[in-house]
């Protein structure tokens, strides 16, 4: 899967440089959407997520919104991601 996107991997990683952004804190709530003006009611779940990041000492926000089961997939990405790295320390 690495040889097949390694060019697309190392675009985006020289955006980077030699130091990506540390996350250093998370905020997180957890909203109830009962209707909105143009659709009404809709009931659901909305969580609002801040990520601090820090980079050569200035923090930047990095927020989004997200529904459980895209939170769900996020989580699932993330525990993907850890494990291949894992893997590739090991070679």
């Amino acid at each position: 899967m690495f040889s097949t996107n390694q060019s697309k991997i190392q675009a985006i990683l020289k955006l980077y440089g030699p130091s990506p952004p540390k996350l250093v804190d998370v905020n997180w709530r957890l909203d109830y959407q009962v209707e909105t003006n143009t659709r009404g009611p809709v009931q659901k779940l909305i969580y609002f997520i801040d990520l601090i990041l820090e980079d050569k000492g200035r923090r930047e926000l990095l927020s989004f919104t997200a529904s459980h089961s895209e939170l769900e997939d996020l989580v699932n990405t993330l525990k993907d991601a850890c494990q291949s790295v894992k893997r590739v320390a090991l070679l």
